[in-house]
């Protein structure tokens, strides 16, 4: 279970644009939310950080300060400048462990 508190930090490791691992930093905004991107519905466990991520570097962890991986980087909101999303492990590890499978 995710215990985080809106004033955590996080880390958002990605490779923009293809060139070289990077590491930024944000604050964990919040868990749970719910975000329509089209027609469709996203998940309802998405994390909202303020740490950039755009297309050229999502799918990387979103990591908290005790080093564990509580995410996985997604998108930016368009139009809402700051607010980026990550997919929660809640939703992840179940996903990750049917694929394996």
């Amino acid at each position: 279970m995710l215990c985080l508190l809106p004033v955590d930090w996080v880390l958002a490791v990605g490779n923009p644009l293809w060139e070289g691992i990077n590491a930024i930093q944000g604050i964990f905004s919040r868990l749970g939310v719910s975000v329509r991107t089209n027609t469709t519905q996203t998940s309802n466990n998405l994390i909202e950080t303020t740490a950039s991520i755009n297309l050229s570097n999502s799918g990387g962890p979103l990591i908290n300060l005790a080093v564990e991986v509580i995410g996985i980087t997604r998108f930016g909101a368009n139009g809402l400048q700051g607010i980026r999303f990550a997919t929660s492990t809640l939703e992840a590890i179940p996903v990750i462990q049917k694929l394996l499978k």
